[in-house]
């Protein structure tokens, strides 16, 4: 976790693996700090790569998506650029069909660090700054043997306190 930032209250580490010969989530990971010091979990990886921080503390969490070895062996990276790797649009409430993300640097929502990829390109992360109580849509972009493939999960707020 990025250890320069105060507000970090934790983290979470998706895997993507290799699943009939294509690129899926796998498995998850996390890391939260309580008030108290200790330690808390709460997570939830949905089979569709969703993720739910309704359960965690307030304040900023760090989220990396990894490639396990499967599928960097298997010759998958993530862009070097940044902001073709991840990215993120707000989820309206009560809206009949969630918006597609857009690749692009104009397009990150002001509620999220900027994201950064691995020099191995091995994973890519980013910094959620709980600035708001939004659903997000949130895609990550491989590139691997047959192109480009881009999974399509969500990122449901956190924060158990009032903001």
């Amino acid at each position: 976790m990025a250890g320069d930032d105060p507000n970090l209250v934790g983290g979470v580490e998706v895997t993507v693996s290799i699943k009939d010969g294509k690129p899926n989530f796998s498995s998850l990971a996390e890391h939260f700090k309580t008030p108290g010091g200790g330690e808390m979990g709460g997570m939830l990886l949905l089979t569709s790569g969703d993720i739910d921080l309704s359960g965690t503390p307030h304040g900023n969490v760090q989220l990396m998506v990894v490639l396990d070895d499967g599928a960097y062996g298997a010759g998958y990276r993530f862009p070097s650029d940044p902001w073709q790797a991840v990215a993120l649009a707000i989820d309206p409430p009560g809206a009949p069909v969630a918006p597609t993300p857009v690749f692009d640097r104009a397009q990150w929502p002001a509620a999220f660090a900027p994201p950064s990829v691995s020099s191995d390109q091995r994973s890519v992360t980013w910094v959620d700054l709980e600035s708001d109580l939004n659903v997000y849509e949130y895609s990550v972009a491989i590139n691997g043997p047959t192109g480009r493939v881009v999974l399509d999960p969500k990122i449901m707020p956190g924060g158990s306190t009032n903001r």
